[in-house]
């Protein structure tokens, strides 16, 4: 995505970077944010450092997962839920963060003025030879 940003936008500058290690003196209009599984209330100072990093008027546009909202997501929980597999897939749906927006807004608007929502959907096909869970070959 950032090598097709920059042949796209060349005169624009493309940082990737740990957001919990990047430090700059310089300010961007907007700064694109992925967050993973890891996303929890402890994350608002970093989201405070994120906005620091932003020009006047400057957007900080964030992804978060929803993988509650996922088709993977409901095809673990019903494996993993299944006696036959309750063992084998202990603790795998547990892994995956499922905050609503009710929390992101929560987690947000201590900081920022305003905040807009929108929903994104990304499909991944799966190649049915495949396992689904690495190692244990369990297919649905």
């Amino acid at each position: 995505m950032i090598e097709k940003a920059k042949k796209s936008y060349p005169n624009n500058t493309w940082i990737v970077a740990d957001a919990s290690k990047y430090v700059s003196s310089d300010k961007f209009d907007i700064v694109f944010f992925q967050c993973h599984n890891s996303v929890d209330s402890t994350s608002r100072a970093l989201f405070k450092k994120m906005n620091d990093l932003l020009n006047p008027g400057g957007v900080l546009a964030i992804s978060v997962p929803r993988f509650d909202e996922m088709p993977i997501s409901k095809i673990i929980q019903n494996i993993s839920s299944k006696e036959k597999w309750k063992e084998k897939t202990k603790g795998c749906a547990e892994t995956f963060t499922r905050y609503d927006y009710k929390f992101y807004y929560e987690l947000l608007s201590t900081t920022y003025q305003t905040i807009e929502f929108w929903k994104q959907t990304i499909f991944t096909l799966w190649n049915r030879n495949l396992p689904l869970l690495n190692g244990q070959g369990v297919r649905v």
